[in-house]
């Protein structure tokens, strides 16, 4: 599996790295590869973030229909969008940010 940093520029052959995980600091917390040195994936605002595209990779690396395919990291604001519109489950007024966001930007988050 191929592994799209956040910044979208790098990209990590799973085959070499040993582990992945997770680094927190009192400013941000930091998804990390563990290879010949260690590498940034993304840095979010929580480790909720985090864990969850930590399970996210998870998912990717034992899918066989992910196997030969680049994984995307999701951003920070993607994260943090999640929260706006789905935190504590489904709402209207979430699904109507999403379907506004899709429709204004071809689906990609507005900043």
């Amino acid at each position: 599996m191929q592994i799209l940093s956040q910044d979208g520029k790098r990209l990590i052959n799973g085959d070499y790295v040993s582990s992945i995980y997770i680094s927190e600091t009192p400013d941000e917390v930091k998804l990390m590869a563990a290879a010949d040195e260690d590498i940034v994936l993304g840095t979010y605002a929580t480790a909720e973030h985090a864990e969850m595209v930590l399970r996210f990779i998870g998912v990717c690396s034992v899918d066989p229909d992910t196997q030969n395919k680049i994984t995307t990291l999701p951003t920070r604001d993607d994260m943090e969008l999640k929260d706006s519109l789905f935190d504590g489950g489904l709402n209207p007024e979430g699904i109507k940010k999403l379907l506004k966001q899709v429709l204004t930007k071809g689906g990609q988050p507005q900043k």
